[in-house]
Formats: structure tokens, sequence, C-alpha cells
């Protein structure tokens, strides 16, 4: 069984044309949408999948559209080393799963740690809070710093 904290899906957002085909063959995916908006609150919750590749684009400028692993999260990233820290983040809660056994439990709906079948404990909410929080702060600072420049 192939590792849930590995790129599933990775696509380069370098121009308008990529966005659209990203949009086009992600945007009806499972959470893909939720997860993207998540963590932008500056764009409509009702974006459709389809058109987010787009906004991204034009709000935050160029950067991966990646899949962290089967069950994981969507993510947009800058740079190659945003999309590596978000990527250890998400592995450090996928890999709680040696450390901390339990069954899906009551994570909640669109919880990271429901979608991998993790039983929620505290050291497993915490790290998805970090995961969330760190998604959140690198799209703030790409969209200020577009914003700037």
């Amino acid at each position: 069984m192939p590792s849930p904290a590995r790129l599933a899906e990775l696509r380069d957002l370098g121009s308008p044309s990529a966005a659209a085909r990203a949009g086009a063959e992600f945007g009806r995916e499972t959470h893909f949408a939720a997860d993207l908006l998540r963590v932008r609150p500056w764009l409509s919750p009702d974006t459709p999948g389809r058109e987010l590749p787009g906004h991204l684009l034009a709000e935050e400028w160029t950067g991966f559209l990646a899949l962290l692993g089967e069950p994981g999260p969507w993510v947009y990233a800058s740079s190659v080393s945003d999309l590596q820290r978000l990527l250890g983040s998400y592995a450090q809660l996928a890999a709680t799963q040696a450390s901390a056994p339990g069954g899906a439990g009551e994570a909640g709906a669109g919880s990271l740690l429901g979608r991998l079948g993790y039983a929620p404990t505290p050291e497993r909410l915490s790290l998805e809070v970090g995961f969330w929080a760190l998604a959140a702060g690198l799209a703030e600072a790409r969209r200020a710093s577009r914003r700037r420049g």
C-alpha cells in the first residue's frame, strides 16, 4: 500500500491555460475545492472547482497544485520548498498511524483524520490544525506578496 504522505498528483500552474486544464481535470474531485478554499477566506466559498485554479493563479501567481496522497489534502504552493513544507507537515500526521492506533472515529466532516481513517487523538488533532495553519499562512503570504509586487 502506498504511503499516504506522497504526491499523488502534481501540476505546475504557470499560465491561464494550465490553470484551465487543471480545473477541467480536477474540479470535480472530492475535497478539491473545499481543501483549497478552506485556507483562502478571500475567495468565495461558492467558487466552482473548475474555476478555482484560475483564481489561485490570479491571486497568488504561479505555483504547484498537488494532492498529498490519495486520501490527503489538495494544496497550492508557490515553490518547491513550500510544497516540501506542506508534504512534511502532512507526513507527520500520516505517520501517527503507527504511534497512536485507532480506527476512524468522530473526526468530523472534511477532516484529514477521517480521510486517513484515524481516530482523533490530541496529537493527531494538533498535527491536523498545524497542517491547515501552515497551508493558510503560505497562501496568505503569497497573496500579500503578489499584492505588493
